[in-house]
Formats: structure tokens, C-alpha cells, sequence
């Protein structure tokens, strides 16, 4: 494969596209290819997002689930934030097997916030996914959330979650529910631009808590996918949930308003179903 090597004026990242290493500025848009579904030529439907930072030891297991999925008809936007270990060699691996396959390679180490709406900005699905590359999903997992969607055009579909307690129980009684599992479930990209849905890239931790609340908030419906699953590997470093006070004690901008709305509306709707002596839900919104 030929490439040509992006020099150092302010492109954000390079993007690989028709087997040629491009560099190209932070308001390109790029077209993903048509893709073959049932012998005839449909856009894709889901723009599968995962950010990869040295994940060399997870990350076929997490692809190997992606590029097997029952249902064919996706884009699997890759983003290497400047990996240091053998992730970038895996994702050209996999991108010269998998012709649905976008790579995105940033030039510095961002952070997952930035690699994340790095793909964003080029999906062209319907709806958008995002996997942590240490996870995994069951084969026929965008098979039925699709099945699902279709039902009902709704703004956000989640399946089940697998490795930890799942909440879908409780989100047909109140939206605001789902304050956890974000990554099981797909967002419709038209809402998350029409609203200007990001991840925050000047928040410490927490950018994938105000990611969620902001499209909790904006999203009119959310349907559930009870029997495929997410499955969540608990490699995971856990952190406090610091995002709160860092909203409280900073500069207050819309992203960051929107989830303490989310947060007020989250509790004043849950009270009636809380036993005060037991709150399991809202101490998990601090440490989940």
C-alpha cells in the first residue's frame, strides 16, 4: 500500500481511505463506500466507533465480534490515538481483510473524548456505535437492535449488557434511567449533529456520562434489545465520577449545563421509585 506521510501544519488526523494513507483537515467530510447488502448496493446503517489506544492485547477480540456481525451492513470506523504498542499493525490487518473498514490515525495521543468524535465527524450511518476496544458484542447484536429499530424509527436503541448489572428494567418507567451502560446501546446520528451531541475533550473524566445525559435529554424514545448483549470486560481502571463537581465548579457551557439539567431531572423523576434508605441508583451515578 502506498502512502504519503501528512506534514506538520494543522491537519488533526490522517484518514485511510481507498487503501491510501490521506491527510486531510479537521472539517473534511469524508463518504463512506456503499455496501453490499442481499446482492444489492444500501448505505450503511450502523457507524460502528471504536478508539483504540494500546489495545493490541484485546483488540482482535473486540473486531473479531464486529466484522462477523449476522447483519453486514456497517462501517467500522477505527481511530488509533497515537498507540505505542502493536494496535495500529492490527487495525491494517484487519482493514485489508475488511473493505468496511475506516482508519483514522491521529497525530498525538488526544484522548479518547477527541478519537471518539474524530469518528464521529465521518460516520455516514444511520445510527452511530461506540465499543471500548476491550469489549465485545454477541454476533447478531446489530442484527436485532436494527430488527428493533425499524419498528419504530426511535432516536436510541440499547441492548442488554453482560458483565455488569443491567438497568433496562427500569428505563420503560422514565428515559432518565439510562444514566448508565451507554456503550450498549446506538444513537441516531441525526440527533447527535442536530443537537450538537459530543464528547467533551476539556473534561477531565467523565466525558462519556455528559456524552449520554445530553442525548438522554434530546432523545424523544428509547427501545430496548433485551436478548443480545454488550459484553463489558472489567479491565477497565475504574475512576470516581468526578464529572459533577467539575461542572459545579467550573465555567458552566451547554454541554456541560445539559447534564447538570440531566442530573436535576434524573432525581426529581426518580423519587417516586427510590426507597431513600436504599439508593443504589444515584450512589452509582458517582462511582459506576
Amino acid at each position: 500500500m502506498k502512502t504519503r506521510k501528512g506534514n506538520n501544519s494543522e491537519n488533526a488526523f490522517s484518514l485511510e481511505k481507498n487503501n491510501e494513507l490521506i491527510t486531510n483537515d479537521s472539517e473534511m467530510i469524508a463518504h463512506a463506500k456503499i455496501q453490499p447488502l442481499g446482492g444489492e448496493l444500501k448505505m450503511c446503517y450502523f457507524s460502528v466507533i471504536i478508539p483504540c489506544y494500546n489495545v493490541s492485547k484485546y483488540l482482535r477480540r473486540c473486531l473479531d465480534s464486529v466484522v462477523n456481525q449476522t447483519f453486514p451492513n456497517i462501517e467500522i470506523i477505527l481511530i488509533d490515538d497515537k498507540s505505542t504498542d502493536d494496535s495500529l499493525s492490527i487495525i491494517y490487518e484487519y482493514k485489508h481483510k475488511d473493505e468496511r473498514i475506516r482508519v483514522i490515525a491521529l497525530d498525538k495521543n488526544y484522548g479518547v473524548a477527541r478519537a471518539r468524535n474524530s469518528g464521529m465527524k465521518i460516520a455516514s450511518g444511520k445510527y452511530a456505535s461506540f465499543i471500548d476496544p476491550d469489549d465485545y458484542l454477541d454476533i447478531d447484536f446489530y442484527e436485532k437492535l436494527y430488527l428493533k429499530s425499524i419498528e419504530n424509527d426511535a432516536d436510541i436503541v440499547k441492548g442488554a449488557a453482560f458483565g455488569v448489572k443491567d438497568i433496562a428494567s427500569y428505563i420503560p418507567i422514565n428515559k432518565y434511567f439510562f444514566y448508565a451502560q451507554w456503550w450498549s446501546a446506538v444513537y441516531k446520528l441525526e440527533l447527535l449533529r442536530k443537537y450538537h451531541i459530543l464528547f467533551p475533550e476539556d473534561v477531565f473524566c467523565g466525558q462519556d456520562f455528559v456524552f449520554q445525559r445530553h442525548a438522554c435529554i434530546k432523545a424523544k424514545d428509547i427501545v430496548l434489545v433485551n436478548d443480545t448483549h454488550y459484553h463489558y470486560c472489567k479491565r477497565k481502571v475504574r475512576q470516581p465520577r468526578i464529572a459533577l463537581y467539575i461542572i459545579i465548579f467550573s465555567s458552566i457551557n451547554p454541554i456541560k449545563a445539559s447534564l447538570l439539567i440531566g442530573l436535576i431531572y434524573l432525581i426529581l423523576d426518580l423519587l417516586p421509585f427510590i426507597n431513600l434508605n436504599e439508593t443504589p441508583v444515584l450512589s452509582t451515578l458517582i462511582t459506576f
